[in-house]
């Protein structure tokens, strides 16, 4: 049997794009529901850590262990614990049947007008993994602590280019963060934010920090078909 006919490689291409852009707007998603682009305060699966004691909340963001009765006074404490025991069962949920790592202390809240809908905007800009470890026969306290590195929320970034055209490197933006001060100094980072997307009708950033479950597990799909050399390495895929 002849092969079928080439089909142009320019023509391929663009078909492979397409397809590409079509399967990165389903991996990733900008609704309301997604709480990487829209936090909220929840009744008990969140914990803002805002109004936490301002030096025990400096130790945290300097990667210092610190217990909650440290960061919150006697009177806050027994609500404190209850949500970090809430916290801390949906992050063991999402790890054993998901096998998702999702437990996150976020640190700065970037907000902007809407344009499609009612849902209002607020967006985690640096994440850090989290880990609470329970003190106590009962669970009173825990000790809360960052094993992990702070990265840039990149579901913030990927939106901000997809939906602003607002491209922006998170390698870079957090090399302005000054590791040397303790606790790391972040609002150059902000401030950069800030300047970079100041044509969106109402971008600000708050600076909060908040403990929660954050997702983004699809994104490094995302990541690979947006890369200049996904056209390529799908083209040769018989499949696709």
């Amino acid at each position: 049997m002849e092969p079928a006919e080439r089909i142009d490689d320019d023509a391929i291409h663009k078909r492979l794009r397409a397809a590409s852009d079509a399967w990165t707007g389903q991996l990733v998603d900008l609704s309301g529901r997604n709480t990487l682009l829209y936090y909220r305060d929840l009744k008990a699966g969140t914990l803002d850590l805002t109004e936490a004691d301002e030096v025990g909340l400096d130790s945290l963001l300097g990667s210092r262990a610190i217990r909650l009765s440290n960061l919150f006074p006697p009177e806050s404490l027994a609500g404190a614990a209850r949500r970090a025991r809430t916290i801390r069962a949906k992050a063991t949920e999402n790890f054993e049947e998901r096998g998702l790592q999702t437990l996150y202390v976020a640190w700065g809240m970037a907000t902007w007008t809407n344009p499609r809908g009612t849902a209002k905007p607020a967006a985690p800009i640096l994440l850090r993994q989290a880990h609470l470890l329970p003190r106590g026969n009962a669970s009173e306290d825990f000790e809360l602590s960052l094993p992990g590195e702070w990265e840039v929320n990149p579901t913030l970034l990927h939106m901000l280019g997809v939906e602003f055209q607002v491209d922006l490197d998170g390698v870079s933006l957090l090399e302005l963060v000054d590791d040397e001060a303790d606790p790391p100094e972040a609002q150059p980072l902000f401030d950069r934010l800030a300047k970079e997307a100041s044509s969106i009708a109402g971008f600000g950033v708050r600076n909060r920090a908040v403990l929660g479950n954050f997702s983004y597990a699809k994104l490094p799909m995302v990541r690979d078909l947006a890369a200049e050399e996904a056209g390529d390495l799908l083209a040769t895929s018989a499949l696709i």
